[in-house]
């Protein structure tokens, strides 16, 4: 059960911001699987061409998605870079799409609504692992100033040394008096106390 525990809190930020995403990227995934199945089989659209209509209306929706509720405890270079980025990326995911359909459709020759659903569908795979990982990496960076409940890390107090006062040099410390011999050498030692004046 620790060992359970453990693993979550390490991989806390992940495990939920990985849940988010696939409801989004479900979202995505209707719109993307739908649309192209509508444009292609049933209005006799280019297979390529669907796939790219389609993938383009998804990205909107989930852009949305994740910048607003995915991603939205992440910081971002404003929303220009973000959406440049986000598009980019989604670009390189259809790119992903096209070599499945290609694969599926020219190079092994498997024709046929099915199976152009099934390399759409391929595509739509590999291309949601790339965007999940390039999401976080280069549209939208983790803040470690912040835990996902947008609490602040502990800070450090710092405090000010103690001043201690300095020890007294040599020439403040009290000094021994010296002890005199008697001139009479009798009697025990007595302590001189200086010069007398006579009185």
């Amino acid at each position: 059960m620790n060992l359970v525990a453990t693993l979550y809190k390490r991989f806390q930020q992940l495990i939920h911001e990985g849940a988010k995403f696939c409801v989004i990227g479900g979202m995505g995934a209707i719109v993307t699987l739908g649309g192209a199945d509508i444009l292609h089989n049933h209005l006799g659209e280019n297979k390529y061409l669907a796939i790219t209509i389609s993938t383009l209306v998804a990205t909107f929706v989930t852009f949305v998605g994740n910048r607003y509720w995915t991603f939205r405890h992440r910081s971002g270079k404003g929303t220009t870079h973000e959406s440049v980025m986000f598009f980019v990326l989604n670009g390189v995911g259809l790119l992903i799409g096209y070599g499945c359909i290609w694969l599926v459709q020219d190079a092994i020759g498997l024709g046929g609504a099915l199976w152009y659903d099934f390399a759409n569908f391929l595509g739509l795979v590999f291309g949601t692992l790339f965007r999940f990982w390039s999401y976080r990496k280069w549209v939208w960076h983790a803040q470690p100033a912040a835990d996902l409940n947008g609490a602040q890390p502990e800070r450090l107090e710092v405090r000010e040394p103690e001043l201690v006062p300095p020890a007294p040099s040599s020439w403040m410390s009290p000094t021994p008096a010296p002890v005199v011999q008697p001139a009479n050498g009798q009697g025990g030692a007595e302590r001189w106390d200086g010069p007398r004046h006579a009185g």
